[in-house]
C-alpha cells in the first residue's frame, strides 16, 4: 500500500488554526451585533465572511495547506478512478455522485480562469510518523483539487439561508469550515446530516455516503475493510466525531421529546427558548 494511504494525516498546525480559531472567533466577536439583525442579514453575513475566509485562505496558505495533499493523492485520483485503490476516498457511492457532479460541473470554470499550480506543481505530505515528502501533481490534478474545493463552497452556501433562523448557524459555521480546510472531503458528509433536520427520511443519507455503501459492486469487501481499520488516531477520528453530533442532533430533532433546545431550523426553536426565558423572569 503506497505511503499516502494508511499514515497520512494531511493537515498543519496552520490549517486547524484558520478551521476552529479564526472562524470561532469571527463568530464569538460578532455575536452582539448579530442579536439585533434580521434573520436574512445574519446568514447574508455568514455567506459573505465564508467565501472571505476561503478566498483569503487560498491566497495566503502555502502549497501543503490548500488544498491539503490528501486532495492530490488521495481524493482526486478516486475521483478520476473510484475505488481502484481501497484508501482513495473510501466512502460510499452516494459521496462519489455528490462531489463529482459539483466537481466536474465547475471544472471547466476552474479551467478557463488559469489558476496557477504553485510551487511548480509540488505538494509537501506530512505523516503521522512525522516524515515529510515532496511528490509532484499535474495541473490536471491541480484543476480538479481547487473544482472540488469550490464546489464544497457552492454547495454550502444554501445550508447559511436554510439555517438562518437556527440558533445552529454559528455552529454549522465553524464547522463547515473546519471541514473545508482541513478535511474536505466531510463537507458533503455534514450537509446530508444537516438535510436530516429538515426531514427525517432525509437521516440515512450522511451514514450512506460515509461509510462505503456500494463499493462492494465495484471492489468486493475491500474498502469497507480499510475503511474500518485505517482511522486508528485521533486526528482521524476527531471529523467523525463532529459530524456525528449533528447527525445526532438531527435525530433528536424528531424524537418526541418536548423542550426548547429542540435543534428545529426555523425561528421555533427561538420562541420556545424565548417563552422558556419569559416563564422564568
Amino acid at each position: 500500500m503506497p505511503a499516502v494511504g494508511l499514515d497520512y494525516l494531511g493537515i498543519t498546525s496552520d490549517t486547524v488554526f484558520y478551521g476552529v480559531f479564526v472562524s470561532g472567533a469571527i463568530a464569538l466577536l460578532a455575536r452582539k451585533t448579530l442579536k439585533k439583525l434580521s434573520f436574512e442579514k445574519k446568514a447574508v453575513i455568514f455567506i459573505l465572511t465564508t467565501i472571505g475566509l476561503r478566498i483569503f485562505f487560498f491566497l495566503t496558505a502555502t502549497q501543503n495547506e490548500f488544498p491539503t495533499g490528501e486532495v492530490y493523492f488521495a481524493d482526486v485520483p478516486a475521483l478520476q478512478h473510484p475505488y481502484q485503490f481501497p484508501w482513495e476516498a473510501p466512502y460510499g457511492v452516494l459521496w462519489y455522485g455528490i462531489t463529482l457532479l459539483g466537481t466536474w460541473l465547475v471544472n471547466p470554470f476552474i479551467v478557463m480562469s488559469h489558476v496557477g499550480c504553485p510551487g511548480d506543481c509540488m505538494a509537501e505530505l506530512h505523516y503521522l510518523n512525522g516524515t515529510i515528502r515532496f511528490l509532484p501533481y499535474t495541473v490536471q490534478d491541480w484543476n480538479l483539487g481547487i473544482s472540488m474545493m469550490t464546489a464544497y463552497t457552492i454547495m454550502s452556501i444554501p445550508f447559511y439561508w436554510l439555517l438562518r433562523k437556527s440558533t445552529l448557524l454559528v455552529g454549522f459555521f465553524i464547522t463547515d469550515n473546519f471541514f473545508w480546510a482541513t478535511t474536505p472531503v466531510n463537507v458533503p458528509i455534514l450537509l446530508l446530516a444537516v438535510l436530516g433536520m429538515f426531514s427525517w427520511k432525509l437521516l440515512p443519507l450522511a451514514p450512506l455516503a460515509k461509510l462505503p455503501f456500494g463499493s462492494e459492486l465495484f471492489k468486493g469487501w475491500d474498502v469497507w475493510h480499510y475503511a474500518f481499520t485505517s482511522a486508528s488516531s485521533i486526528g482521524h477520528w476527531f471529523p467523525h466525531v463532529m459530524y456525528g453530533i449533528w447527525w445526532a442532533a438531527a435525530i433528536v430533532r424528531w424524537t418526541p421529546w418536548k423542550h426548547a433546545w429542540n435543534f428545529r431550523p426555523n425561528s421555533m426553536e427561538l420562541q420556545n427558548l424565548n417563552s422558556l426565558q419569559e416563564k422564568a423572569g
